[in-house]
């Protein structure tokens, strides 16, 4: 491997533990289930896997909605 190779593998790996971590924290949060409970009772066009594929940005300000 080459020293880019190298870093791209670190960063990458590191923003997945990242995004894993955050989904973690989002599924315990007690708010953010309410959150999706008001989508299905809605029935907003949005699934759960939508939800968690979204970018980590997009889940921080969903984290801070519920907060």
């Amino acid at each position: 491997e080459n020293e880019l190779e190298m870093f791209y593998g670190e960063y990458c790996g590191n923003l997945c533990k990242t995004f894993w971590e955050y989904q973690k924290i989002l599924a315990e949060n007690s708010k953010f289930r309410e959150y999706l409970l008001d989508i299905e009772k809605n029935n907003t066009d949005v699934s759960l896997f939508d939800l968690l594929c979204l970018p980590i940005k997009r889940l921080s300000e969903i984290g801070t909605i519920c907060t």
